[in-house]
């Protein structure tokens, strides 16, 4: 997620897309299942759309790896201690995790005194993210020459995938306190990120932000880049099916929750979805309008807003009690109000002014 906004003509139009797209799928997500009634989710319907939601995690980690992959030039030029350079690889990385346990606070803050004090530690996607980018720092911190970059990135992802069932099943991880477990794998409640297997997806997407900034500069080589990522994407994902159906499998493997397999089918997926947001945004302008690339860029103040909204107090006579349709209107309403709040806090500085408020506030 991104909640800096940089100068619009320093920014890739297709990755601000695809992660308004991971942004607008966590919407769908979240919002029919905050008010769906339990008589509706009793339908086929409900379970594949729930299902659909597995790209959305995926795609926000795939996404904050790619970003550091392309942005970490700016460091690899800083002639600083390691020290320094320590600080600048995790220190995003630092200030995610403290916003995530923030929005924890706030969520339980808000549902005092129904809120459950364990939900203030849960390993959630932000934690995920924020954990990740730490981890992800203190590699690229370590090891400075890329094309050492590649390969441990490669293995990185490899390991973790090929070792989640075992960390899953594992008795010393499972005899830790839940609050730590929790960061490791998802035996105390199904629905978190733990590391394990969630990790996979930001190495995987830094290797292509290293090679997105190799190629920045030579548009033929960035499209010959993204053909590759389709034929890559789609091996990937055909590989994992077959080896999901035909390879033994481990003790503590779970196909759709830490299988490798799985891993793999959706770094396919994400690698797919990245090359078809790259090819479609070669169709725009970066001067013109797109609400996708609009919520792309504001997507964590999107995402606290509208789960403070659909899963909050203010909602909550709503909650679990419309139909198909009204959950529908109600899934449209929350995307136009994201897209005007992004919009409104993009333009702030030009609109401000206008509002009719005292000149100390429109400044």
């Amino acid at each position: 997620m991104n909640s800096q906004t940089p100068k619009l003509s320093q920014r890739l139009l297709h990755i601000d897309w695809a992660r308004g797209l991971a942004v607008l799928w966590m919407i769908r997500g979240h919002v029919i299942d905050a008010f769906l009634s339990p008589v509706c989710r009793q339908s086929q319907v409900f379970s594949f759309w729930q299902m659909l939601g597995a790209y959305t995690a995926p795609a926000f980690l795939f996404l904050a790896g790619l970003s550091v992959g392309l942005s970490y030039a700016k460091i690899d030029q800083m002639d600083i201690p390691f020290g320094k350079r320590l600080w600048f690889s995790t220190r995003r990385g630092l200030e995610i995790l403290g916003i995530a346990y923030l929005f924890r606070l706030e969520e339980f803050l808000q549902w005092v005194p129904y809120s459950k004090w364990r939900d203030l530690l849960r390993f959630d996607i932000l934690n995920n993210i924020g954990v990740s980018l730490i981890l992800l720092g203190l590699l690229f911190a370590v090891i400075r020459k890329n094309r050492l970059r590649y390969w441990a990135l490669a293995a990185t992802a490899v390991l973790v995938a090929l070792f989640s069932p075992a960390v899953w099943s594992s008795p010393l991880v499972n005899s830790l306190p839940w609050y730590i477990r929790n960061f490791f794998n998802s035996a105390v409640e199904f629905g978190h990120f733990p590391v394990f297997p969630y990790f996979v997806f930001v190495p995987a997407g830094a290797v292509i932000g290293l090679l997105t900034r190799r190629f920045r500069g030579d548009k033929l080589k960035l499209i010959l880049l993204y053909y590759g990522l389709i034929a890559a994407g789609m091996l990937l994902m055909l590989g994992g099916i077959w080896a999901a159906v035909t390879i033994p499998h481990s003790h503590g493997w779970i196909l759709f929750y830490n299988s490798p397999e799985y891993s793999f089918i959706r770094i396919g997926l994400q690698a797919v979805v990245l090359a078809g947001c790259f090819f479609l945004c070669l169709l725009f302008k970066p001067e013109s309008f797109s609400f996708m690339r609009l919520m792309g860029r504001h997507s964590l103040m999107v995402y606290w807003v509208h789960i403070a909204l659909v899963y909050g107090r203010l909602t909550s006579g709503l909650q679990k009690s419309l139909n198909w349709p009204q959950a529908l209107i109600a899934l449209i309403l929350t995307v136009a109000l994201m897209i005007l709040l992004a919009w409104t806090v993009e333009n702030w500085a030009r609109i401000g002014p206008r509002l009719p408020f005292p000149a100390k506030h429109a400044k």
